[in-house]
């Protein structure tokens, strides 16, 4: 029994062993996606149209919380309310 045991392990070991043994490929020609210069481009554009929305964004809060503060400076002082007399 023991005997089988190392043999199917043993042979298993060597067909696992050479399974995949294909030779690299070569350097003489670099490998790249056939469409990665404008993978490469998109990303960039992307990138840099999200950097611009979120700049873009922060100057417009910025904008609308200077005129709130304006606007509120610009109020008359609001009358003390009164507690509800019964």
């Amino acid at each position: 029994m023991t005997t089988r045991l190392l043999s199917v392990l043993l042979l298993l070991a060597f067909a696992v062993a050479n399974a995949r043994n294909d030779s690299p490929p070569t350097s003489d020609r670099a490998w790249s996606q056939p469409d990665f210069p404008n993978y490469e481009r998109d990303l960039a554009e992307q990138r840099f149209k999200t950097a611009l929305d979120k700049a873009w964004k922060a100057y417009a809060d910025f904008k609308t919380a200077l005129r709130k503060q304006d606007s509120a400076a610009a109020r008359p002082a609001a009358r003390a309310v009164r507690p509800l007399q019964r």
